[in-house]
């Protein structure tokens, strides 16, 4: 199902749907993103990846507050 790759930095948006797809198909849920790691897109995709493989959904941290991401 899913490989250890690493996948690119700009990978393209059907890579990060289809990560979603899985994360929801597994889960019932989207992945929660909150956006704390929103420079840091191949830390979500791991974290994603982890999560799948693992059997815990993935939820970022919270911003803290007064945060804008």
């Amino acid at each position: 199902m899913l490989n250890n790759s690493k996948p690119p930095h700009d990978a393209p948006l059907d890579y990060h749907q289809e990560l979603a797809r899985l994360h929801l198909e597994k889960f019932g849920v989207e992945p929660f993103i909150t956006g704390i790691n929103w420079n840091r897109p191949n830390l979500i995709e791991k974290g994603i990846i982890k999560a799948i493989e693992s059997g815990q959904p993935y939820v970022e941290e919270e911003l803290p507050p007064g945060t804008v991401a």
